[in-house]
């Protein structure tokens, strides 16, 4: 339903723009230099002769982004490696499971206080692959959307975003793709089984059980993890690649130098959110000194703060519920062999105790099945799971394109810092990612929020637990992830910089200097007005004087610009 949701949105978001397009074109004929679409300019030069083939062919940019694409395939092996080795770890685990008497496999059970850290160990791999397949994707996906005139911004929401005539980002794939990074988590998080076997050790008060490795959940994690590889393989091999760099002026360069969006004159202080008008921009406009929100700039924010927003609301249900059920469900809540309080005071340190301290609900999976029986027991706990955890996985997704905005308008502000944008923050996706507190924020909450999942909501001998402190938990995470969403959707950078967001067709406006790979002059162009500059591998944006007509105009540079003059009218 969600996909659908999206898919209709993404349809109408298509005709709108059409309809756009048609009124932006009466522009033209009045000879004002406005672009026929303000969301891309691709020039009907770029041949779309070889519709056969999922992507137009494109310039291949070799000395950008190099180390990220080496970095990506290292990447994508390691994850057809794991897939693999899973599956096959998992077929030997099972079969050696089936060919015991008791179906009991003694040489794949590990004692329950390794369990919480294997499990985090498994979340922090998984969401680790996953990202790096993800970046493979949405490289892919944007420069598909260029060549289609499909693009806006240098971030996009790749799994609920299409692009027609290209097969590989298109609806069924970015399904099969969601299903199968869901089912990665999930199998993730139903590895480690518990089992009703106790022990003691001498010297130790108590029993403590067994957790048991579960052969087919590591077959279905590999199957998930090869899923998400077949397809970032395949748009490594099939989609050309302008340049690996994430960076939104590296792509506006693309843009630009391949003649697919034009700039426009007069519009050195104008933001996103006064660019996207139908309306001309001819007059002067004074800086302004904080700048519009990413909400109003990106039409796909609003509903992914309401939907992160509603998974923290039934998140906080799913608590409440399990709690009252908890509390009035009597002693026939849980399974017959499980010993617990009915006190909230026993237990709420966050890895549970799952023998006789921490509280939990149980539900009966097993359908009167053993365990180690491939059959219904399997199935409904693999789809129990999946069902719970695939709109956390959605929301922690959704939260990227907020993420990735806000990690483009920092780029493009450090532009105006005293040290300008370095190299490093030019071409390497990784530097950025790592650099970025909001990217490193996203990846931590993704590998927490499926570890306090796995150890909430995990599978036993017979059915699934529910255990209820570490819901309470994960609601809380949940809470944290939707306020980050709500901070960068509704803050407001401030400074006289135009805000951009990574739109491109605002960048091609504000920058008249382009990021180079040092060197001399590039013919003139990037030169300064009133002199010639030093070779720089820095960009930096400012005040660059006093044009003819009396107004004054920023731009960028490879060396520092005076700052704004806050009062000075700019065009």
């Amino acid at each position: 339903m969600l996909f659908a949701a999206f898919r209709w949105l993404d349809r109408r978001k298509s005709e709108t723009g059409e309809t756009r397009e048609e009124a932006r074109s009466s522009l033209v004929g009045k000879n004002v230099g406005w672009r026929s679409d303000v969301q891309t300019e691709i020039e009907d030069a770029a041949s779309f002769s070889n519709k056969g083939n999922d992507v137009p062919p494109l310039e291949e940019v070799s000395e950008s982004g190099t180390l990220t694409r080496r970095v990506c395939i290292l990447g994508l092996a390691a994850m057809w490696l794991t897939g693999l080795a899973t599956i096959i770890y998992g077929s030997i685990v099972q079969s050696s499971t089936n060919d015991t008497h008791d179906h009991w496999g003694p040489s794949f059970t590990h004692k329950r206080a390794i369990g919480p850290f294997v499990q985090l160990a498994m979340a922090f791999w998984i969401t680790l692959l996953t990202d790096i397949a993800g970046l493979v994707h949405s490289t892919s996906l944007r420069f598909s959307l260029l060549a289609r005139r499909k693009l806006t911004f240098n971030s996009n929401l790749r799994l609920f975003t299409s692009c027609p005539n290209s097969v590989v980002h298109s609806w069924p794939v970015n399904v099969i793709w969601g299903w199968s990074l869901i089912s990665s988590y999930a199998c993730g998080s139903m590895v480690i089984v518990e089992s009703v076997k106790q022990y003691s050790d001498p010297g130790e008060l108590g029993f403590h059980t067994y957790d048991i490795v579960s052969g087919y959940a590591l077959i279905f994690l590999g199957f998930g993890l090869l899923g998400q590889a077949s397809i970032a393989t395949w748009a490594l091999v099939v989609c050309k690649f302008s340049t690996w760099s994430t960076n939104p002026i590296n792509t506006a360069k693309v843009c630009r130098d391949l003649g697919w969006l034009k700039p426009l004159t007069r519009r050195t202080m104008l933001s996103v959110h006064d660019t996207q008008t139908l309306g001309l921009h001819d007059s002067p406009s004074l800086p302004k000194v904080r700048q519009g929100s990413l909400l109003k700039a990106h039409s796909n924010v609003r509903r992914a703060l309401i939907f992160v927003w509603a998974v923290t609301a039934v998140a906080f249900l799913w608590f409440i519920a399990v709690t009252v059920a908890y509390q009035v469900g009597g002693q026939s809540i849980g399974p017959s062999w499980g010993t617990f309080s009915r006190s909230y005071t026993n237990d709420w340190s966050l890895i549970p105790d799952w023998v006789d301290v921490t509280a939990f609900i149980a539900i009966s999976t097993s359908l009167g099945q053993s365990f180690y029986t491939f059959g219904p027991w399997f199935l409904c706990k693999y789809l129990l799971t999946c069902a719970f955890l695939g709109g956390i996985t959605m929301d922690l997704h959704i939260v990227e394109l907020l993420v990735q905005c806000s990690r483009d308008e920092s780029l493009w502000r450090q532009t105006a810092s005293r040290s300008g944008l370095d190299e490093s923050r030019q071409n390497g996706a990784f530097q950025v990612a790592i650099g970025s507190w909001e990217t490193m924020a996203l990846f931590i909450f993704k590998t927490a929020v499926h570890w306090i999942f796995s150890m909430g909501f995990g599978p036993y001998w017979e059915g699934i637990e529910m255990r209820i402190p570490q819901i309470c938990y994960l609601a809380v995470s949940l809470f944290l992830v939707s306020l980050l969403a709500t901070y960068l959707g509704l803050r407001k950078p401030k400074g006289p910089q135009p805000a951009t967001f990574g739109h491109l067709p605002t960048l091609v406006d504000l920058i008249d200097v382009w990021p180079r790979q040092g060197g001399p002059n590039d013919g003139g162009r990037n030169d300064v007005e009133g002199g010639d500059e030093k070779p720089s591998l820095k960009l930096f944006w400012g005040d660059k004087g006093e044009g003819g007509d009396g107004f004054r105009r920023a731009g960028t540079a490879h060396m520092a610009l005076q700052p704004i003059v806050t009062t000075a009218l700019y065009l």
